[in-house]
């Protein structure tokens, strides 16, 4: 893989996580955790990219939620196949014909870094006393992309108000605003549900 072309404006995925643990002066692992969950939200797109022919694969969001997904994440390489609609990923490595590198674009990697820029900086650096506490760190088109999102993972077991708080605060979401996107989307009934009379 020493070898291999890489796009301009596109970075291996390994790399990417490395970047990110040294912006955010945290550990791989840290990094790799925050990585993994900006692919399931698609804050972040990834793309495989197949060597014999430069071609860019988009990677789904579902597979970051697999072990499968784990081991992507971990390697920086997914399993590529021959099928009747081309070439695609593969979910797991049976009949794999080609180990492809991931890659993101450099911009999706700078918007996983300044997604939490606020809370990873130093409580005793200038950018700490220029960023209020409580200030969005995602838009709102973003977070509502993030929200949606979520919400597709849970399927029928719809969370509740604390639930969806607890998700969406790792990016710097309020309360408030979790309000203002339950509006929009099905939530649990509220109060005592009375049996039906006979």
């Amino acid at each position: 893989m020493d070898d291999m072309f890489i796009p301009d404006g596109f970075v291996l995925l390994v790399v990417a996580i490395e970047l990110l643990a040294k912006a955010r002066r945290t550990d791989i692992q840290s990094a790799l955790a925050e990585t993994r969950n900006g692919l399931y939200v698609r804050l972040v797109i990834a793309y495989a990219q197949q060597q014999s022919t430069g071609k860019m694969i988009k990677i789904a969001s579902h597979p970051w939620g697999t072990n499968c997904g784990l081991r992507w994440l971990e390697s920086g390489v997914c399993s590529l196949s021959n099928d009747a609609d081309g070439v695609s990923v593969r979910l797991e490595q049976v009949d794999w014909q080609e180990s492809a590198p991931i890659v993101i674009s450099e911009k999706d990697l700078q918007r996983l870094i300044d997604s939490k820029a606020s809370a990873a900086a130093p409580a005793d650096t200038e950018a700490s006393a220029t960023v209020p506490q409580s200030a969005t760190v995602i838009s709102e088109a973003e977070d509502k992309r993030c929200f949606v999102a979520w919400r597709e993972t849970r399927g029928d077991d719809i969370p509740s108000e604390a639930e969806d708080y607890d998700y969406m605060k790792q990016f710097g979401v309020s309360r408030d605003r979790v309000r203002a996107l339950r509006k929009d989307a099905i939530n649990r009934p509220v109060g005592r549900v009375r049996p039906k009379a006979k």
